[in-house]
């Protein structure tokens, strides 16, 4: 009864494209889930956009990008977790790095 990890994924040049698309794709499979008698879960429903650090500055900021389902914006990140990976919207893996370090550490620290 639950369809964990799902991700939808747009790769274009153009952000409004992107949007419409994406929103697009979340409304089919919204739809899909209700026929199915499942239900998406918005509280858990994530939005992130990937790119170069010059091509975000110029179109890639929570207010100029926004997916909707039903008219309800999803939430915009900078940071996902997606199969105990931490990516973020540059795929510098800075903050997946630091995750395992910490871990690293910790788990050192016991020893």
């Amino acid at each position: 009864m639950y369809a964990d990890d799902t991700v939808i994924y747009f790769s274009c040049n153009s952000i409004s494209e992107t949007e419409m698309k994406l929103s697009l794709d979340l409304a089919n499979v919204s739809h899909w889930l209700k026929e199915n008698k499942l239900f998406l879960n918005l509280k858990k429903t994530e939005c992130l956009l990937f790119g170069t650090r010059q091509r975000l500055k110029v179109s890639g900021t929570a207010e100029d990008f926004s997916v909707t389902l039903d008219g309800t914006p999803i939430k915009f990140s900078t940071v996902f977790k997606y199969l105990c990976v931490i990516l973020d919207n540059h795929f510098s893996f800075n903050e997946h790095i630091n995750y395992v370090a910490a871990k690293v550490s910790q788990k050192l620290g016991i020893l």
